[in-house]
């Protein structure tokens, strides 16, 4: 499975950044690679793919309405929030698990409605 968006790194044979390592927080350190051959290869500099230069756009532009932010990662079946200290790693696994339990609630709520 193809984990990095399909940007063609001059002067090298690896294709793609991982979009998940390309944002600024403790860019470019432990988990990531500085070879873009690496599958999971931060990118030469922080928001240096126009993905992720979407996405901190839309964020800012919109941090007034936004809550939190959590993304399903795709690759490994994992949902992903912000690095934070521990007390609010035990707050968003709270959220989280609420989130899927709403989810699911309403899914089948949804589903008993089209039967």
């Amino acid at each position: 499975m193809w984990r990095k968006n399909r940007a063609v790194n001059k002067g090298t044979q690896g294709i793609g950044t991982d979009l998940n390592r390309n944002f600024d927080y403790h860019f470019g350190e432990k988990g990531s690679s500085h070879d873009p051959c690496d599958e999971i290869y931060c990118g030469p500099s922080a928001f240096s793919e126009p993905e992720s230069i979407a996405v901190k756009k839309l964020v800012l532009a919109n941090k007034h309405l936004i809550k939190a932010f959590i993304t399903l990662h795709s690759y490994g079946q994992y949902f992903l929030y912000p690095w934070v200290g521990q007390y609010y790693q035990y707050y968003m696994l709270f959220f989280i698990t609420y989130f899927i339990f709403l989810s699911n609630f309403y899914f089948n709520q949804l589903l008993k409605s089209i039967e």
